[in-house]
């Protein structure tokens, strides 16, 4: 099968897709701007910057109420604020906006190089590593269970749940997908059962603690915020990591440039990849 065969029927899950997106992303761009998938469904998908930019800022044609991913996450709880729409998607994340804001994200700094170091230390006297399984991987999810207020060692646990149910959606597998939702929102329901007994200077706290029109958050609307910190706080940072790693890989000029000239590091971690 070719790129192009890839393009006429896209499907984000196919293996092939997920090992290099990029030669059937601009094949889509150069063939047909707006491509189709016949599975789950059916759906379209926008492949250049200037539509999917128009795309987000057109919430009456293109909303984000009925889900924002292909295939269905089969995230029974709405993810707030990611699957609301504005005006009201302004309000509810203005709730947490805060806490994402770039001075937070710097005060975490010592605590993320301490945890990169030692993941890179568990490896470094054996001169080789899976820097994908044993760098990328970890990393985001310890930081996101630190932020959280998570046992660090649960980072495994709910890393594998919501593995397990992004393969069941691919494999459009909706019992299994259900039985792992269920695993994972018991999990968070729990945590945030502690904190609202037990208040601690973590997030799960003050995610207990908000409350939205001067009323306290529903069950569902705070399962809905800690799950989208949760998951979809981490999944796409592997991913970037991940990139990034291959990329430095693959080009060992970039690499020596930033062994160089180290401020250039921020600037090769915020590129768009080729």
């Amino acid at each position: 099968m070719t790129t192009a065969d890839l393009v006429d029927d896209f499907d984000p899950t196919d293996p092939r897709v997920v090992q290099d997106p990029y030669p059937v992303y601009a094949a889509m761009r150069a063939k047909c701007p707006v491509g189709h998938g016949s599975r789950f469904g059916g759906f379209h998908v926008l492949s250049r910057f200037a539509d999917v930019y128009e795309a987000a800022h057109n919430p009456e044609v293109f909303s984000s109420a009925q889900g924002v991913t292909v295939p269905d996450f089969g995230n029974p709880m709405t993810a707030i604020p990611l699957e609301i729409d504005p005006p009201e998607h302004t309000r509810w994340r203005h709730l947490t906006q805060a806490w994402f804001s770039p001075a937070a994200a710097q005060a975490l700094e010592p605590d993320i190089r301490a945890i990169v170091t030692r993941q890179i230390d568990a490896f470094a006297d054996r001169g080789h590593a899976d820097l994908a399984t044993e760098l990328a991987v970890p990393v985001p999810p310890i930081v996101i269970a630190r932020m959280l207020g998570f046992p660090e060692e649960d980072w495994q646990y709910y890393r594998r749940l919501s593995e397990m149910m992004l393969e069941a959606a691919a494999n459009e597998d909706s019992q299994v997908n259900a039985e792992q939702a269920l695993q994972l929102f018991s999990y968070l329901f729990e945590a945030l059962e502690d904190r609202r007994d037990n208040p601690r200077d973590d997030m799960l706290t003050r995610i207990v603690q908000l409350q939205f029109d001067g009323r306290p958050l529903t069950e569902d609307e705070l399962l809905g915020i800690t799950f989208l910190v949760a998951v979809a706080g981490h999944e796409t940072t592997v991913g970037a990591i991940g990139a990034l790693l291959l990329r430095l890989a693959e080009h060992p000029e970039v690499r020596a440039a930033i062994e160089a000239r180290p401020e250039l590091a921020f600037s090769a971690s915020t590129s768009p990849a080729p």
